[in-house]
C-alpha cells in the first residue's frame, strides 16, 4: 500500500516535472529532475517487490459462459442468478453448451473442469429454468462437500 502511495505522488511529481521542462520557465526544473529520479530509484525496487509477491495472485469463484445457442444462453443468466459463491474454495465454473441436431442442446456444468452436471435442454423457458435450478443445486452441494472434506483433512491430528 505505501508503495502505491509513493508511486501516486511520484507519477504527479514526475508530471509536473515534464509540464515545467516543456515550460522551460522555471528555474527548478534541474533540481526537481533530480529529485525525480532519485524517487525512481527508490521506488522501483520496493515496486517489483510488490509486484513479485503478488505472482500467486488467482482469481477464483468464477463462472464462465461458453454457451453457443439462445436456450443456452438462457441456461447460463437463470444459473447465474441463481448462484451464490461458496466461500474458503478456489474453483471456476464453466457452463458449456454443444447444440443436437435439431432444436436441443446439450449443457454441462464443470468444476475446474471435472463434470458434475449434464443435461439435454428442452428449447421451453420453464425447463430451461428448473434444469438450472437443479444445477445450481448439485454444483453447491459438491462444493461444500469438497469444503468438508478439505476442513475434516485439516483438522485431522
Amino acid at each position: 500500500m505505501v508503495v502505491v502511495a509513493n508511486s501516486q505522488c511520484f507519477q504527479t511529481l514526475l508530471s509536473r516535472v515534464v509540464w515545467m521542462g516543456k515550460k522551460k520557465k522555471s528555474a527548478m526544473f534541474r533540481p526537481l529532475l533530480t529529485v525525480a529520479c532519485v524517487l525512481v530509484l527508490l521506488i522501483a525496487p520496493l515496486a517489483q517487490a510488490q509486484m513479485a509477491g503478488d505472482e500467486g495472485l488467482e482469481i477464483t469463484g468464477l463462472v464462465l459462459d461458453e454457451t453457443k445457442t439462445k436456450a443456452g444462453h438462457d441456461f447460463y443468466d437463470f444459473f447465474n442468478i441463481n448462484w451464490n459463491s461458496v466461500p474458503g474454495l478456489q474453483y471456476t465454473i464453466h457452463v458449456a453448451e454443444q447444440p443436437d441436431l435439431g432444436r436441443g442442446s446439450s449443457i454441462k456444468v464443470l468444476i475446474n473442469e471435472t463434470q458434475v452436471f449434464f443435461q439435454r435442454l428442452n428449447p421451453r423457458t420453464d425447463a430451461i429454468e428448473i434444469a438450472a435450478s437443479n444445477a445450481v443445486k448439485r454444483t453447491r452441494m459438491i462444493l461444500v462437500r469438497r469444503l468438508l472434506v478439505r476442513k475434516q483433512l485439516e483438522g485431522a491430528p
